[in-house]
Parts: C-alpha cells; sequence; structure tokens
C-alpha cells in the first residue's frame, strides 16, 4: 500500500474500474465515520478529477456520501461487508468501493411480477437489467433483496439467471423448501425450458454434450472434446422458428440439462449460433435500438413441489 500523511500510520492503494476501488489500512484504532473524515475524503479529493468526484459524491456532503455507500453494501472490513458505522483497528483494510454499479430497482413490480406463490415456493418473472443477487458493490438493487422486503418471512435463493436474462426464476420460502429445492436441481428433476434469440441458421434439434473449462472468469471457454479442467455441460435444442419478419435471427427453444454460468451463451456460440446481442461471445448486435441487450428468457419451469403436486409454469417472453 502507498504511504499517505507524514504524520500517521495510514496507507491506502486504489485498484478497478477507474481506479475507484480503495483499501485503507488505519493503523490506529478509529471508526469508520472518523477515518472518512480524517483521511479517506482527503485522499480521494487528492487523487480523483473534479467529474469522477462529482460521479463519487453527486450534490451530497461527504458524510451523507459514506451513509449512502454503508446503505447500498460498497464498505468492507477486512472481507466482511459493512452496513453501518463501526470499528476499525489498526491492522484491519477497510475496502470501500467509491462508484458502485447502479441497477434500476423500479424495473421490478411485485404484483406484476410474482408469478405464483405458496407456502414454500415464489415463481418471480425476472426482468431483464436486474441482478438476482447481491453484487460485490451493490447489496440492495437486486432481485432477491427486493423480494425480502415485499414478502413477509424468509426468501432464499435457489438458482441463477444472468443480468440481461428475463423469465421465470424460483425462490424458495423456508430452509427445509430450499434444501428440497436443492436436490431437485441436484439431481437434474426440475426441467428449464429456455427461448433464446441468435443468428439465423440451419441448427439441429437434438442433444449436445460439450466441455466447459472450469474457471471463474468469463468468457468462459468450450470444448468439443473431453480435456483436463474442464467439465460437462449438456443442453437439448428442440426446435426453432424465424424471429418474426426478420431474416437474420431466429428462436431457439432450449432444454437445459446442466446448469452452468453462461452456459446457454457460450455453448450455442460455441457451436456457431451467438445470441445476437451478446458481444461477449461474439454475438452481432441487433439492428433495432429497442433491443439493449441480448434475448434470452426462461420460459418453462416444471417440477413437483414439497407437497408432491405437478407444477408447470410457462411464461411467453415480452418481445414475443
Amino acid at each position: 500500500m502507498n504511504k499517505t500523511m507524514s504524520d500517521t500510520s495510514v496507507t491506502y492503494k486504489f485498484s478497478g474500474h477507474l481506479n475507484s476501488n480503495l483499501f485503507v489500512r488505519a493503523g490506529v484504532k478509529s471508526t469508520v465515520t472518523d477515518l472518512w473524515s480524517s483521511h479517506i475524503v482527503p485522499i480521494v479529493n487528492r487523487h480523483f478529477s473534479e467529474s469522477i468526484l462529482h460521479d463519487i459524491k453527486g450534490a451530497q456532503s461527504w458524510d451523507e456520501c459514506l451513509k449512502k455507500l454503508l446503505k447500498m453494501g460498497a464498505v468492507y472490513l477486512d472481507q466482511k461487508r459493512m452496513n453501518s458505522d463501526f470499528q476499525v483497528n489498526a491492522d484491519n483494510v477497510v475496502r470501500i468501493h467509491l462508484l458502485p454499479r447502479r441497477f434500476d430497482s423500479r424495473l421490478f413490480d411485485s404484483q406484476r411480477d410474482i408469478i405464483f406463490q405458496s407456502d414454500d415456493f415464489i415463481v418471480v418473472n425476472k426482468p431483464a437489467l436486474l441482478p438476482v443477487h447481491p453484487t460485490l458493490d451493490n447489496s440492495i438493487e437486486n432481485l432477491l433483496s427486493l423480494l425480502q422486503e415485499k414478502i413477509p418471512g424468509p426468501v432464499f435463493s435457489l438458482h441463477r439467471l444472468d443480468l440481461e436474462t428475463t423469465g421465470l426464476i424460483l425462490f424458495a420460502k423456508s430452509e427445509s423448501a430450499m434444501t428440497y429445492f436443492h436436490k431437485l436441481f441436484e439431481n437434474r428433476n426440475i426441467t428449464k425450458i429456455y427461448k433464446a434469440v441468435v443468428s439465423a441458421g440451419d441448427i439441429s434439434s437434438g442433444r449436445y454434450r460439450h466441455w466447459m473449462e472450469k474457471n471463474p472468469r468469463s468468457p468462459k471457454k468450450i470444448s468439443s472434446v473431453e480435456q483436463d479442467g474442464y467439465v460437462p455441460i449438456e443442453l437439448n435444442v428442440l426446435g426453432s422458428v424465424d424471429f418474426g419478419s426478420r431474416n437474420n435471427a431466429i428462436i431457439v427453444d432450449i432444454e437445459l440439462l446442466t446448469g452452468k454460468t453462461h452456459q446457454i451463451r457460450s455453448q450455442l456460440a460455441h457451436m456457431g449460433f451467438p445470441l445476437i446481442g451478446d458481444s461477449l461471445y461474439n454475438g452481432v448486435p441487433f439492428e433495432e435500438k429497442k433491443f439493449n441487450h441480448f434475448l434470452l428468457h426462461a420460459y418453462e419451469l416444471q417440477f413437483v413441489d414439497p407437497k408432491g403436486t405437478h407444477r408447470k409454469f410457462q411464461l411467453k417472453p415480452n418481445w414475443l
């Protein structure tokens, strides 16, 4: 870390996007509020341009800025997220995400988007561009947190959809239901069918098996043959139709048989059918400006619930 303020033992460094993630070791016992006022604000003022400072603070005071960052979950003590003022010891590292990525919580309307609810589970229509879970620098603007605000009692996440992906997603309302559904997912006893808009071509129906590199980073690497460090992934192409009158796009119906991060996106791209608008996997952009993200929709969920009732949910995407 870089040394600051010759009369103190405070050290710091910046990293991340626009160098906006600040790591500070106080060297003395303090509270984060005192550390913020005495050292962090001067460090930030020296480090950033006026335009970046405006992005960080806006029209609010520096004290209000810290309160906002704490509320958003953008402040950590060592590896623990903190949401209110806290004590800092000399050897602690405080990490502050000064420019947390924001998401529009208004995209979720509980009356419109909660499709079904029982004592055990909730089925939700996830909007595009709203994450399912808290992100590293934003713990409040996500579908899980919004549901936990709206639904009396606990709500537990069961699976993921990418930020841009829309459609049906399942949440549990008790720990026992969460355990039950986790076993269904693990044993592949939940049917998951998606609709994806990809570049036009002759894609054959049938089951496809590939291998994905075990690596948390994206884009995901896919292989047509088994190799060390790769895990098997499978999907079933059920069929395809033209995407309206467009001659450069088709809608592919896919049954997802394994559920890996970015699986449909990366596997279809490996097969020569990247999602249109998915630049991460070399998809061409949409000609229409109304689509500001790729079109991948979780269309169907089918399972037996904890009470033994067979459930089948289907929901057309709003672009059909």
